[in-house]
């Protein structure tokens, strides 16, 4: 017979491994990740006190993951100061897809993981709030906050460049906002 706990593992796991990846960009970090908060889930997983194993999993990778980003300050420093990685092959899609690995590097662990779960896991804002145990207007702003970055990091624009443009009255020119 096979433990309630186990078949939710072997269920979920796939899935857990390809969200820890996307949050942390590291494979073997992942791995780690999802069998640390799997053990760490294990006794209310056996029990069945666990109502969405789903979304008390990925919550459980969500925290083990910031947990150890927090004890692991100095290695995150130099993950954050590494150049982005040389692009080598020509197909467009493999480089759209490390420019997008790169500019998710760059996002601060909290706004990450919100576009982690509302784009690559297609969860609701009202689904990404309950899974990370947030606010929704936590998770609006986060998101909000992620999508300005992802997008100065497409167009290479610095948040201050997106201001807007205004006309003096008594001119009738654009003055850009910034001056």
């Amino acid at each position: 017979m096979v433990d309630p706990a186990e078949a939710i593992y072997r269920e979920q796991r796939d899935a857990l491994l390809r969200f820890a990846w996307l949050l942390c960009d590291d494979l073997d970090l992942a791995e780690d990740v999802v069998a640390e908060a799997v053990a760490k889930s294990w006794p209310k997983l056996a029990s069945g006190e666990v109502a969405d194993p789903g979304k008390y999993l990925r919550r459980a990778v969500a925290n083990t993951l910031t947990d150890r980003r927090r004890n692991n300050t100095a290695r995150m420093r130099a993950d954050e100061s590494r150049a982005p990685r040389p692009i080598v092959w020509i197909d467009d899609a493999v480089t759209d897809r490390l420019a997008l690995d790169n500019a998710l590097d760059r996002l601060p662990a909290g706004q990450r993981a919100v576009v982690v779960c509302r784009f690559f896991e297609s969860m609701s804002v009202a689904e990404t709030a309950e899974t990370l145990d947030l606010a929704l207007g936590t998770v609006k702003s986060r998101m909000a906050r992620a999508m300005t970055a992802l997008q100065a990091a497409f167009t290479g624009a610095s948040a201050g460049d997106n201001a807007e443009s205004t006309r003096t009255e008594s001119e009738g020119e654009a003055v850009d906002a910034t001056d």
